[in-house]
């Protein structure tokens, strides 16, 4: 992701092409290409070191991105490493675009971390528990 090749894109857009299942780009620029920028920032700053509150910004947007891909591991480093409360805040930044995405007019996202937010829907969870890389959605209709 380097802005003087013009290989430049947001997080909005990474997300934007997953959902529209552009899965291969959005894993290249929303994960390899920002992985390659922190490599070239740390060869850059030599002996100096990094800074610590860039390095902490760039495990926020980057454990942002890997949550709709492995949401376990992302919300392990949001809570134990990142020291955050709650969940990781990407699907309810963009409840919008999910709703348009799949046709819903509502949605309510859960942590697939605490099966007792899935209510009478937790044995679901149990016979297709999360993985990395094969999240779990339960779709229910009021």
């Amino acid at each position: 992701m380097s802005k003087s090749t013009g290989n430049f894109k947001t997080l909005r857009q990474a997300i934007e092409e997953f959902s529209a299942t552009a899965t291969r780009e959005a894993l290249k620029n929303g994960f390899y290409d920002l992985q390659a920028a922190r490599d070239e920032y740390r060869l850059s700053c030599g002996s100096g070191g990094m800074n610590h509150d860039l390095i902490l910004k760039f495990m926020d947007v980057q454990t942002r991105l890997i949550e709709p891909i492995c949401p376990q591991f992302a919300e392990h480093v949001w809570r134990e490493l990142l020291k955050k409360e709650g969940s990781v805040e990407v699907l309810e930044s963009n409840v919008e675009l999910i709703k348009r995405q799949l046709g819903l007019e509502e949605v309510e996202i859960h942590s697939a971390a605490d099966v007792d937010l899935a209510g009478p829907h937790a044995s679901l969870l149990k016979q297709n528990p999360p993985s990395p890389g094969s999240p779990t959605a339960i779709f229910v209709n009021r």
